[in-house]
């Protein structure tokens, strides 16, 4: 039993290192260190998969240039990109009305 409890302890601050890791690197802005670069079939962007998590890296591009780069942003594994699109758009209408408001 103490054998176990020390296998799984190991593996879960493993993970835990992985993941910290990667969500510093995506603050920053950098591309994440423990993922492999997976090719995404919708929109513009790089998708990362890690262990139990994904990095997106979303970027809107017209004729290969970027107008706009929204920075690396981490979900759960199972988290689509649409809803990542939709959480961008949300947050972007919360400060614009956030900034009217605050000018009134």
């Amino acid at each position: 039993m103490k054998k176990t409890m020390i296998i799984i302890s190991i593996i879960l601050l493993v993970w835990l290192v992985f993941l910290s890791t990667d969500l510093y690197l995506a603050k920053k802005n950098h591309q994440p260190f423990f993922c492999l670069e997976v090719e995404m079939e919708e929109g513009d962007g790089v998708r990362y998969i890690g262990l139990f998590y994904q990095v997106y890296h979303v970027v809107v591009m017209e004729e290969d240039e970027i107008i706009e780069d929204y920075g690396y942003i981490v979900v759960p594994w199972f988290y689509p990109y649409q809803d990542v699109l939709e959480e961008i758009t949300i947050s972007f209408y919360f400060l614009v009305i956030t900034y009217f408001l605050s000018l009134s």
